[in-house]
Order: C-alpha cells, then structure tokens, then sequence
C-alpha cells in the first residue's frame, strides 16, 4: 500500500511539515507529491517546490517527488492500494476537502483517504498567507513562524527583486 500526500506546497510550511510528521508516525513510508494546478496563478515550479521541502528535517520515511514522478511510480505498480493524506486545519478545510477526495478518487483512483488535524497554533498557516506577508514585506516577521528560514528569504527575495534578480531564472510555471 502506497501512501500519498500531495499538494500545490506552494510554498511549503510548518503546518504541512507537522502533517507529515504525523503522517510518518502512524505510516511506514509517505511520498510527498509536489503537484500542479493549472489553474493558480504564480505557482513556483515543482523542482524549487522540492527544494523548499530540503530546507526543512524531514522524517527518514518520507520521499518527495514532483507529480510526474509519482505517477511514473504509480503506473510501474498500478494494482497498489493508494491512500491520500489531507491535512485539515479547519472546519471550511473539510467541507472543502470533500470535493478533493471525489477529484482524488474519481482521476487517480484513490480509495482510501487520511486526515490529520492541524494543532490550533498551527490552523492559520497557509501557503497563501506567507505569499501575501511576502508580497507585503513582512514587516512585523511573521513569516519566520510559518516557513523554513531558506523559505522565508527565497519569498521575500523573489516578491521584492523578481524570480531573476533573486538568483531563481525561470522559477514561475
């Protein structure tokens, strides 16, 4: 049984680190999976996605992998049981949840779905949230509460200088 936890990590943060921390205590193995969702808006590319999550010490069971890896992995052994991990901070969370285990299950054949709640100091952590304390430059520092430190200067170099001053070429799918 392979077990999955995607997302956009977009980028990731320590409420997505606890999940999977979780995640690994009670599984023997998880794959991260960094995937892609043409429908937002200034996605940085899976590969600096993963790059991200090394900034970050990461459980010894867990491997991360952009979403064209996962499922070259998933169509060398397609008869595997596959359960999804969510991490749920919310009750809007769940009810969002739901159309995202139909999608799961109806397009990549999920049948078994995990949740893990979020601890409440870490329930208003979000990608988007650190994208827009970057964009606003973070004044009062709390995006060092919500990412790695190499996250946290990677956002607030490439909102403030552009992916290409920052030293990240091309970083912007």
């Amino acid at each position: 049984m392979k077990v999955y936890f995607p997302g956009s990590f977009n980028p990731p943060t320590y409420g997505h680190l606890e999940v999977l921390r979780k995640a690994c205590d009670i599984f023997p193995e998880i794959v991260v999976v960094c995937s892609e969702n043409p429908n937002k808006i200034g996605v940085i590319k899976a590969s600096r996605r993963i790059w991200l999550w090394q900034s970050y010490q990461l459980p010894t069971n867990c491997r991360v992998l952009t979403f064209s890896e996962a499922q070259q992995e998933q169509n060398s052994a397609p008869n595997a049981g596959k359960i999804l991990i969510r991490g749920i901070r919310s009750d809007a969370d769940l009810q969002q949840d739901q159309q995202v285990v139909k999608l799961n299950h109806e397009e990549f054949g999920f049948d078994f779905f995990f949740s893990i709640w979020t601890p409440p100091e870490l329930s208003e952590v979000s990608s988007g949230r650190c994208r827009e304390l970057a964009q606003k430059g973070d004044l009062n520092r709390v995006l060092c509460r919500l990412v790695s430190p190499l996250v946290e200067r990677y956002l607030l170099d490439v909102h403030w200088y552009g992916p290409s001053l920052a030293g990240f070429r091309d970083d912007w799918e």
